[in-house]
């Protein structure tokens, strides 16, 4: 069995196992595989992340470049990312942060159209200055020019 085979349906096992029944299919749409990790964040009307533990957290900057509406938890890691518009939840190592999410979520789906896009595009505006290669070759001519 192909690898991506058996996550799916080990996923599928293990979430019938955690609900009791298979009654996760009406709410949770499991899509194939792809390349094109940005067709899916380009689907998406919110992202959220309540991550316990991370490292650099790229899906959190993929998802705003991409248009996602981002939920994040305080955790390090995460919070050391300064992207305009995230909506920050607590640390769910140290609290139950479900209620927060769900404030979260019904706060940004209660956001007019002209807000979510100027919310948007601060984030995007931020990936793009702080992320793109033009600041990476500055970044990387500041190393050299300090060794002179």
């Amino acid at each position: 069995m192909v690898a991506n085979e058996y996550f799916q349906n080990d996923l599928a096992a293990f979430l019938t196992k955690t609900i009791g029944n298979d009654s996760w299919h009406k709410y949770i749409k499991r899509l194939p595989p792809r390349n094109d990790i940005a067709t899916y964040y380009r689907k998406m009307d919110i992202f959220l992340s309540p991550s316990r533990e991370e490292g650099w957290t790229w899906a959190i900057d993929e998802a705003a470049y991409c248009g996602c509406q981002v939920i994040v938890s305080k955790i390090p890691g995460q919070d050391e990312n300064d992207v305009p518009g995230f909506c920050w939840v607590g640390n769910p190592n140290t609290q139950d942060i479900s209620e927060e999410i769900s404030q979260k979520i019904l706060s940004l789906y209660q956001l007019s159209e002209e807000q979510k896009k100027a919310n948007l595009d601060k984030a995007r505006a931020y990936m793009t200055k702080e992320f793109s290669m033009e600041k990476w070759r500055e970044k990387i001519l500041d190393v050299y020019n300090q060794m002179n």
